[in-house]
């Protein structure tokens, strides 16, 4: 294609002669300097018009599929107890070391102890609590916060820790030893199906004295004294049951578990605050840092700036030091300094991550509800499944075998093959790919007008989990871990 560039007159202009045709900035009034802004001859860039302009087409990045090891229920139900832990395990003072297994989603959980430590925090929590929402109607005389403290005194009962201990602390201790020891037998679980029955909870996978009541209201004449014969059976043979027996599933061990965790927020305070954070996009505590955090950064810029400076400055002396005779000492003092400096800008670098990853975290559990980055045109659904390990303070992820539900993207759907249509779980992971995942959405966004918005949202996204993922780096695993 032939093209010139011409004064606004017509005239063109003569350039250096190139096999190619070229312009300066000046000429092509791209330059930003005050000279050539203010200044009124500019010169334009003819261009022949009936030749579009190419469209640059990426490709996405290759998808894994991921082999489900559980149902697909049982996986959203372990889903949803690891978001919960991560967004509200610090309210409730979930403890950080019995929680490291759920990261994995489908690794070894250790059902007995974690089903033992959830169940005995929530009687703790729930009998503690002055103030809880739900309420039974047709059972006022007694509460849901009251059901638990009956359930948890008579389990100190069982064991007689009454006669063993006098505070209330030293019971409650002595009573998770015996948990963690003997597990969630069928008749504790048996207990804890009445108190979701009292919640009004519904699907409790437990039989309860509720079904019985439910059974008589429908007056069915035909079998109905059978179906309560049959479920009083079930009843009795959950509350005899002392040992931790195969009479409930881990999936349903985990179902009754995310149940008691969502009564949990029924607490009015915690609801409160959910009430308050879905009003705002922002709270006050998580501003208050973040401008804090802005600050910081300022100050760290200009810092850094003069310790650069001091270092090219003593990378100078050291090389003159070098090429003159007789300045041994002078020279080693040097390359001390030299040293000590490379050593406090690392560490003010690292300080500078840490408070990033802190930012990251706390901006990460403002959102209260596991929700889906969006879709794209193809019927794929992205999902970003929180990193729930403290990383912060020493806990590491070395051995994960499945890292991808923690630092990268689940996609549910048919994938980017036309030819692949049925709906598969997939996963992206390490920065490369995701960047490339990134860059494929956001170019996307711009060929599928009535899917921009979700995918540029989606590209921004998965953008803010890479700056998460290079803050790790920085703080914990150093460079290109996650690449």
């Amino acid at each position: 294609m032939d093209e010139n560039f011409v004064y606004s007159s017509g005239i063109a202009i003569q350039h250096v002669k190139t096999k190619g045709k070229w312009a300066c900035l000046v000429c092509r009034g791209l330059c930003d300097c005050k000279s050539c802004i203010g200044s009124k001859q500019k010169l334009s860039f003819n261009i022949n018009k009936s030749v579009k302009k190419k469209v640059i087409e990426l490709k996405p990045p290759e998808l894994t599929e991921i082999q489900l090891l559980y149902s697909e229920e049982e996986i959203w139900i372990r889903l949803q107890i690891r978001e919960f832990i991560f967004r509200f395990g610090e309210i409730y003072g979930f403890e950080n070391r019995l929680l490291s297994s759920l990261q994995n989603v489908q690794g070894d959980w250790r059902i007995k102890k974690f089903g033992a430590y959830i169940v005995w925090q929530f009687l703790i929590i729930l009998s503690d609590t002055t103030n809880y929402e739900l309420i039974n109607e047709e059972k006022k005389d007694e509460s849901i916060p009251q059901m638990a403290k009956k359930i948890l005194n008579g389990w100190i009962s069982d064991k007689k820790l009454d006669n063993l201990y006098f505070d209330k602390e030293g019971k409650y201790h002595a009573l998770l030893q015996v948990l963690n020891s003997e597990g969630m037998t069928g008749r504790r679980w048996q207990e804890m199906a009445e108190l979701l029955a009292l919640a009004q909870v519904k699907d409790i996978p437990l039989p309860t004295s509720r079904d019985i009541i439910e059974i008589d209201r429908m007056d069915i004449d035909d079998g109905s004294d059978d179906d309560k014969d049959d479920l009083n059976i079930r009843i009795k043979r959950y509350q005899k049951s002392t040992n931790r027996t195969s009479l409930i599933s881990v999936k349903d061990e985990l179902k009754m578990i995310n149940m008691l965790l969502e009564l949990l927020l029924y607490d009015t305070q915690i609801r409160q605050s959910l009430v308050a954070a879905g009003q705002k996009s922002m709270t006050k505590e998580l501003r208050d840092e973040e401008l804090e955090f802005k600050k910081y950064q300022k100050d760290w810029k200009q810092e850094n700036l003069k310790n650069l400076m001091k270092r090219t400055s003593l990378v100078n002396r050291i090389h003159l030091l070098e090429a003159t005779r007789g300045k041994t000492l002078e020279l080693k003092q040097a390359q001390t300094d030299l040293d000590a400096l490379e050593t406090l800008i690392r560490d003010e670098d690292q300080n500078l991550s840490k408070k990033r990853l802190e930012l990251y975290i706390h901006t990460f559990k403002q959102e209260k509800r596991l929700n889906s980055l969006g879709s794209d045109m193809l019927g794929n659904e992205y999902w970003l499944f929180n990193d729930i390990l403290d990383h912060l303070n020493n806990a590491t992820d070395y051995r994960n075998s499945e890292p991808y539900w923690a630092y990268g993207v689940v996609i549910i759907g048919p994938g980017f093959k036309k030819s692949q249509q049925e709906k598969k779980w997939w996963f992206v992971k390490g920065n490369q790919d995701m960047k490339l995942l990134k860059d494929w959405l956001l170019n996307e966004s711009s060929n599928h007008k009535d899917h921009s918005i979700d995918l540029k949202r989606m590209s921004e996204t998965i953008h803010e989990r890479m700056k998460y993922l290079v803050s790790l780096e920085n703080v914990v695993y150093g460079e290109g871990f996650f690449q």
